[in-house]
């Protein structure tokens, strides 16, 4: 519960959605609404703070809906363009760098906000704040590197059980082979045999043959 909390926090404190989220939908404003809640019970808001915090988000709000929409139709529109059977590099260039200073434009306008919000709050609340975003910060840190720890344990094995596997059938194929050349060998090696006691038994017959006759 504490987590979720002080999630909500700071997203308040990020002022409405990062500029590659989608635009939000009707339900948005009482979202934030909730956010803002619970960060002001979190640090003990009065009615004054919490009034004024919501003056703040209502002055930004249709701005940042309105970027909001405009990045998700260039977004759209760069998408489109890049799957496009031939893909016009100079439109996409145009395209992306619209994007990228839009989402310039947005982030300069949540610092604002959250510039505004801070300035609401006393010098303790602020601390509070401070201290709550640091705190989720490191854990969310901790739970990052958790993360890339076993997906990279995740990797070596597979790497291992892929190495071991074509490993084995390597040998088994070596196996197989030389087995295989072995027998035909032997084959071979019968064969020759074989022809070679023919070809002695042919010479051994003319003797015998004359002998009789004698």
């Amino acid at each position: 519960m504490t987590n979720i909390l002080l999630s909500q926090i700071l997203s308040l404190m990020t002022a409405f959605v990062s500029p590659d989220a989608a635009a939000a939908g009707p339900g948005a404003g009482r979202h934030h609404g909730d956010r803002g809640a619970n960060m002001c019970e979190q640090l003990a808001c009065t009615d004054e703070q919490r009034a004024r915090i919501d003056a703040i988000r209502a002055d930004h709000r249709q701005e940042m809906a309105d970027e909001r929409a405009e990045a998700k139709r260039l977004r759209t529109a760069l998408k489109a363009e890049r799957a496009a059977a031939s893909p016009d590099a100079k439109k996409i260039a145009a395209l992306q760098a619209q994007l990228d200073a839009l989402k310039a434009t947005m982030k300069q306008a949540r610092q604002e906000t959250r510039t505004e919000i801070s300035a609401v709050l006393t010098p303790e609340q602020r601390e509070q704040l401070e201290a709550m975003k640091a705190k989720h910060a490191g854990k969310g840190k901790a739970r990052g590197k958790g993360k890339a720890h076993a997906k990279g344990e995740r990797g070596a094995k597979g790497k291992a059980h892929a190495m071991g596997e074509r490993g084995a059938k390597g040998k088994a194929h070596a196996k197989a082979k030389r087995g295989a050349k072995g027998k035909a060998h032997a084959k071979r090696g019968a064969k020759d045999k074989a022809a070679g006691k023919g070809l002695t038994a042919k010479r051994e017959r003319p003797g015998k043959d004359r002998f009789t006759s004698g």
